[in-house]
């Protein structure tokens, strides 16, 4: 279904593009939500995320689709998949974040 929802911005972007619309697929990453965290220590499982992947929170998202939907920088990703992590890291969209560089993980 993600695959076939991609599909979607693109044609929006050429349908109503005039009509002042902009349409974007956008790709969060791993976000984990209060409701995630609390299944994970629910259920006693460290699936060792956190150490794999880089996470953001819902506000660093939320600044990222900010700045796409509010600047005229976004012309660049109209009908593309934005991938919100790298521009809010590349863009300094929130202060302090990321707080650490990504340690490589190495598989035995």
């Amino acid at each position: 279904m993600e695959r076939q929802f991609e599909r979607a911005a693109p044609l929006l972007e050429v349908e109503h593009r005039e009509d002042g619309i902009k349409a974007f697929s956008i790709e969060p990453g791993h976000v984990p939500t209060e409701k995630s965290l609390a299944e994970a220590a629910d259920s006693g499982k460290d699936h060792g995320h956190a150490e794999r992947f880089r996470s953001a929170t819902p506000e660093v998202i939320g600044a990222a689709i900010a700045w796409l939907a509010t600047t005229d920088a976004d012309d660049e990703y109209r009908g593309k998949i934005v991938h919100l992590q790298r521009e809010a890291k590349k863009r300094s969209l929130v202060p302090g974040w990321p707080e650490e560089p990504m340690r490589a993980v190495t598989h035995t």
